[in-house]
């Protein structure tokens, strides 16, 4: 398992599927954006007192300030039985009325392309797939046909879908989608074992330590043993490192243009890496460390250029659904959190600089069935 893309994990996800790197770790591929100050240094450590202090007296509910200015943000939220868009702004919600309703047993999958779109995978029955691109406020909707796997490609105007085309034998296919539901690549055999994430400008990742050219099938990057691939941001890959000699773990940053690597502690936090987004062009990682017990919920954003891992303002956070809580990148580089905390859905935004983060709670009915926690943001 690995993390999911909301964790690389739900965004190249079937519904109800959790991805976790190796050690029960998911990331979130962070971007800062032009103009905004620059995250403080990082070297791993808690910016106050001792982890033992902070999670004795510190940890509370999400927390931070009211979010009380204009966003402008849409958010493609999971729900049954239709997907719903939420306008942050004012706190309302409006179902997907083209995408067919779910029964009690099928599921929901949102999968962000480029903080601009989404795409939804409607699973009526487990494994008949079918999607459809949402786009511009919810607006305009796209049948892109039968599949259970999305990743959006690197420029952000297609998806490559992944179907389960036969069962008895198993047999699966790979084809490109442009947003509009026009095919770019047609159907051909992939091997049904891989679970696609989003390869950055490598290609297509398909397992935790290769990435493919999605178009000629090759590799084009791997990893040695000892490691894995949490998330990939332009050419700078994000790894998870466990030496032989060492203790624990660490993170690693690639630079698969040069070779030149650089590794970063791992963060002193009481959770297990869950979660992963990765920016539309910038170059933060934002992680997600989570215990359940008592809803223990981490953020923290690496710096693949600085080599730096920061954590977020008013974190840990406890009384979480870490189950019901994502992250996810707008184009112009806030970090958005959509979480169940102390029972409330709640909107949190972030901008690389801010000391606070500013939160809203919203309402959002079927969300909690619905079988995952990610989300997309839709252009305004």
């Amino acid at each position: 398992m690995r993390p999911t893309s909301s964790s690389r994990f739900e965004n190249s996800a079937r519904t109800g599927r959790v991805f976790t790197v190796v050690a029960s770790v998911s990331l979130v591929a962070l971007g800062s954006a032009v103009g905004c100050t620059s995250l403080p240094p990082g070297n791993g450590e808690p910016r106050d007192a001792t982890l033992e202090h902070r999670l004795a007296g510190e940890s509370a509910p999400l927390r931070g300030i009211p979010l009380r200015e204009k966003t402008g943000l849409r958010l493609l939220v999971a729900a049954k039985p239709q997907p719903l868009v939420l306008d942050v702004d004012s706190g309302s919600t409006r179902r997907v009325r083209g995408v067919p309703a779910v029964g009690p047993y099928g599921g929901i999958v949102t999968v962000g392309v480029s903080g601009r779109a989404g795409v939804v995978i409607a699973e009526p029955i487990r494994p008949s797939g079918r999607l459809y691109a949402i786009r511009k406020k919810g607006a305009w909707l796209s049948a892109l046909g039968a599949g259970e796997e999305a990743v959006p490609t690197a420029d952000g105007g297609s998806v490559w879908v992944k179907r389960y085309a036969r069962l008895r034998p198993r047999r699966c296919t790979l084809r490109q989608v442009r947003l509009d539901g026009r095919l770019l690549r047609a159907p051909r055999p992939f091997p049904c074992a891989w679970e696609i994430y989003p390869g950055g400008a490598l290609g297509l990742g398909v397992s935790p330590t290769r990435v493919i050219d999605p178009v000629r099938g090759h590799t084009v990057f791997g990893t040695r043993s000892l490691q894995a691939i949490v998330a990939i941001a332009g050419t700078k890959v994000v790894l998870q490192e466990r030496a032989e000699d060492r203790a624990g773990q660490e993170f690693g940053v690639l630079d698969s243009a040069t070779g030149a690597e650089r590794r970063i502690a791992w963060p002193s936090t009481d959770g297990a890496l869950q979660h992963f987004t990765v920016a539309v062009s910038h170059p933060l990682v934002a992680l997600a460390f989570v215990n359940p017990t008592g809803g223990f919920w981490d953020g923290w954003v690496l710096d693949t250029n600085a080599a730096t891992l920061t954590e977020l303002p008013d974190m840990p956070a406890a009384s979480v659904n870490v189950k019901k809580t994502n992250m996810a990148w707008t184009r112009d580089g806030r970090l958005v959190i959509l979480a169940e905390s102390a029972g409330k859905d709640v909107v949190a935004v972030w901008q690389p600089g801010q000391e606070h983060l500013k939160l809203k709670t919203v309402r959002l009915p079927g969300r909690r069935n619905a079988g995952s926690s990610a989300f997309a943001i839709l252009d305004s």
